[in-house]
């Protein structure tokens, strides 16, 4: 098993929330645990990168925030990938 870095992680969950909104989506496509992802999101939140938002029957929505969406770009640049399409168009 291979074991990665907290920011390998945190880059696969904005990738992940870039494509996703739902916990159980995002962690099932970054391989972790329901609770290991919200904790991991809930971080990403407080710094900025994530917005968290309630539906009406009071689920959690995640969004990338612009410094998330920067902060993807540039990971995806350095790495030479293309910038995934987002489902919704972030307003800088």
């Amino acid at each position: 098993m291979i074991t990665r870095s907290r920011l390998e992680i945190y880059l696969d969950l904005l990738l992940a929330v870039s494509q996703h909104t739902d916990l159980f989506t995002i962690s099932d496509k970054v391989r972790l645990t329901i609770a290991a992802a919200k904790d991991h999101l809930t971080f990403l939140a407080s710094q900025g990168f994530v917005e968290t938002q309630f539906t009406e029957n009071h689920a959690i929505i995640y969004e990338l925030s612009a410094k998330g969406s920067e902060t993807l770009t540039a990971f995806l640049r350095l790495t030479g990938r293309e910038r995934p399409v987002l489902e919704k168009q972030l307003t800088a």
